[in-house]
């Protein structure tokens, strides 16, 4: 286990650590899933065709970049660099949607994210 965690997260089993890192990354993932499509048309104004066409491309992507994201994280930067990098584009891109930033670039820093964070977990 890591020396930068606290000791009360070193002194628990790494399965557990694990296990909760998952949960959270579902979770905000299954919620951005639930709201998109709401948030797009309600508060953006997009059309509901374009909101649709928006959402079903980002889950595509979001389900075929893990096969990239694991081959650049085995190649080249390695399983912990992909983690935590990828972590960090995941909560830049949630971060963005919050605040009101470009949706396109907050959904592909998401994806980006996504496709480096999941198969290295």
């Amino acid at each position: 286990m890591s020396r930068w965690l606290p000791k009360t997260f070193r002194d628990h089993p790494a399965v557990l650590l694990l296990a909760a890192t998952e949960m959270w990354e579902a979770f905000s993932y299954v919620g951005l899933r639930t709201v998109l499509v709401y948030y797009l048309t309600q508060d953006l104004g997009y059309s509901t065709e374009d909101a649709s066409l928006i959402y079903g491309t980002f889950l595509g992507v979001a389900y075929v970049t893990p096969i990239l994201g694991g081959w650049i994280a085995d190649r080249f930067i390695g399983r912990s660099a992909a983690i935590v990098g990828g972590a960090l584009l995941k909560m830049a891109g949630y971060i963005g949607l919050v605040i009101g930033a470009n949706v396109t670039g907050c959904l592909a820093a998401i994806v980006i994210g996504n496709g480096l964070f999941l198969p290295t977990l």
